[in-house]
């Protein structure tokens, strides 16, 4: 056997961490030498067993191995040479780590390693074999400090489902200790069916007393439907799943909130608690009804996608689609809007407008597809967008969210210098008059108008002050679309509002601003013995208690000449600050000034005493 001749391996000195540092290689690099014991390990060409040999007979080298263990920065490198460097007993022992006092606890941080599983599993829609297979998310989890990742589907699966558990259990204590203070509960679900083809119903428990504040609802989780799914059906899975957390519709749920599907609406008919019809599904039922419904009057082919789009395909050969085509491709197209059918007459002047930003939708999303088919036409394009210095794309909307309808029409409007430039270079006929272009700007602004009330933490105190705020910008907005929007939403309106739950509230909320608000057509205003009604059924319904003396505590004359002086001098500079608001720092101001306890017009009147007196009187005849 010919004298092996062993050299230092110069292509991993860079690396700190190889462990080539500790051993020299024969140049075919079939046989390796210790630096340290000088012996030679036997290996079939790989690291695996210069690992090995550290391990069991130099132990105080640290494992380099993945960068699991790193040198401790107090050693002493070593330097590449063709003579051992260090002996063993000159190189420093690795540092260990400290001992804590709260290592000795069990982890209870928010942020353990299986807290991240269940998050990445529910949140972001990761499935179990990602945790398995993928390296990366492997290798993440180490680098976080987390312990391996399981090698097993089942094993993350189980996981899940145990951090599931624990998060019921926590739930079911955190909502015994509210009942134990005598509060109540309300609750929203909706149906939904998956990709599947599976029917469920989510449920969700609202509470302004959860610990989080940032959000006062818990999700009870999906509740599947087997069967016909039948009010009936509904009824007795949402009382299955309220019953597993110790709920009761008959003691402690107040209000339930769907939409205006019909086997929801026969639903609300059949439960003890008060039934509210959401109003943002009514706002979107309206919507559809101004600007999708009959949008499509004449039936025309669908044209097959070709390959060859880029050269055949022109804009006047686009078909329109029903805006089913959009940026969200996993949007489940579930639309439950046929809860109530609207029939309106229209006369044939209201007929033709509603034709012509109707075809002018049209025409616009021909446009958009236009340029999202064609990676070609794109580039001509975004040229012209550069030129003009801005940085957006065009967004095609959909009919199940119809705030993309907004998103659409500003994006369009926005870049509408750089998509007329660009048909032109195209050679395109088709182009856009300064009429079209007013009559979408218009719906621009209607749409803004509509889109900034729809807001996630709102309860019905705050939603009819979005609406009649919504009302009041329509109306000074004096345009076609606004005038017909305002038609539907008023019909919609009229549907979903309980005048008797939301008169009680405000009333409850600030009886002196609830005096002096007008009553409309679109808002009405109930009557005392109603307010009374309701106040009472609540408390002997769920306080079981007769209701306490309403009574009036009206501010002192200090405080009303401090009122009173300070008053035109924030309404002026309230007036000056508005017009500089945007629509939703508006909505903002306006729900914060419902919000406010204190009135913010004036003082109680004589007259408003005398109203609080006489609902007193009546809630004893009550009794």
């Amino acid at each position: 056997m010919d004298k092996l001749v062993f050299k230092e391996y110069t292509k991993r000195t860079f690396d700190k961490f190889s462990v080539w540092n500790s051993f020299l290689r024969t140049e075919d690099g079939s046989h390796a030498k210790c630096k340290l014991c000088k012996r030679i390990p036997q290996c079939s060409n790989t690291t695996t067993c210069l690992h090995n040999h550290l391990k069991k007979q130099h132990p105080s080298v640290p494992d380099t191995r993945r960068n699991i263990r790193q040198i401790p920065a107090t050693a002493t490198p070593i330097t590449p040479t063709n003579e051992v460097v260090q002996e063993q007993d000159q190189r420093p022992m690795p540092k260990t780590k400290k001992v804590r006092i709260d290592d000795y606890y069990q982890n209870t941080k928010e942020d353990n390693m299986e807290t991240v599983i269940s998050k990445m599993t529910a949140c972001d829609g990761q499935p179990f074999n990602v945790f398995c297979k993928s390296e990366s998310i492997r290798m993440l989890f180490l680098k976080s400090g987390y312990e391996a990742l399981p090698k097993s589907p089942n094993t993350i699966k189980k996981i899940v489902i145990e951090k599931s558990d624990q998060l019921k259990q926590e739930l079911r204590k955190e909502m015994s200790v509210l009942k134990a203070k005598g509060q109540k509960f309300s609750v929203s679900l909706d149906e939904w069916t998956s990709a599947s083809n599976r029917r469920y119903v989510n449920i969700n428990i609202h509470c302004p007393n959860f610990n989080d504040n940032d959000k006062p609802f818990r999700n009870l989780g999906l509740a599947r439907i087997t069967g016909r799914g039948t009010s009936e059906t509904c009824n007795h899975i949402l009382r299955v799943k309220l019953g597993s957390y110790d709920l009761f519709l008959e003691d402690d749920v107040v209000g339930v909130v769907t939409d205006g599907a019909s086997v929801m609406t026969a639903m609300g008919r059949q439960i003890p608690s008060f039934h509210q019809l959401c109003l943002a599904h009514g706002i979107q039922c309206a919507v559809v009804d101004v600007i999708y419904k009959n949008l499509y009057s004449q039936s025309v082919e669908t044209v097959e996608n070709s390959e060859e789009i880029d050269t055949e395909e022109t804009l006047s050969t686009i078909v329109d689609s029903e805006a089913e085509e959009s940026e969200d491709e996993e949007t489940d197209e579930n639309d439950d809007g046929q809860g109530f059918v609207v029939s309106n007459a229209e006369t044939r002047s209201e007929s033709r407008l509603n034709v012509d930003y109707k075809d002018l939708i049209v025409k616009v999303r021909k446009v958009v597809k236009f340029f999202k088919k064609s990676p070609t036409r794109t580039e001509v394009l975004n040229k012209h967008v550069l030129e003009d210095n801005k940085r957006a794309g065009l967004v095609l909307d959909c009919k199940t969210r119809w705030s993309s309808m907004a998103d659409m029409v500003s994006k369009f409007l926005l870049l509408k210098d750089a998509i007329l430039k660009a048909l032109i270079d195209l050679k395109e006929k088709t182009m856009f008059s300064t009429y079209e272009l007013d009559l979408l700007q218009d719906l621009s602004t209607t749409l803004t108008i509509v889109e900034a009330i729809c807001q996630e933490k709102a309860n019905l105190l705050t939603a009819v002050t979005a609406l009649q705020f919504m009302v009041t910008k329509l109306q000074e907005n004096n345009g076609v679309i606004s005038s017909r929007l305002l038609q539907a939403l008023t019909l919609r309106i009229a549907q979903r509002r309980q005048a008797d739950l939301v008169c009680t509230l405000k009333y409850l909320h600030n009886p002196n601003k609830y005096y002096q608000e007008q009553s409309s057509t679109v808002f009405p205003k109930v009557g005392n013995d109603v307010i009374t009604k309701v106040i009472v059924d609540i408390q002997k319904k769920y306080f079981n208690q007769r209701p306490s003396a309403i009574t009036y505590t009206g501010a002192s004359d200090d405080e009303d000449d401090m009122f009173l002086a300070d008053l035109q001098h924030c309404q002026n500079e309230e007036a000056s600050r508005i017009t500089n608001m945007s629509i939703k720092e508006q909505l903002q101001k306006k729900i914060d000034d419902e919000m406010c306890a204190r009135p913010s017009t004036s003082t109680a009147t004589c007259e408003d005493v005398d109203h609080l007196r006489i609902i007193n009187k009546n809630a004893d005849g009550f009794i």
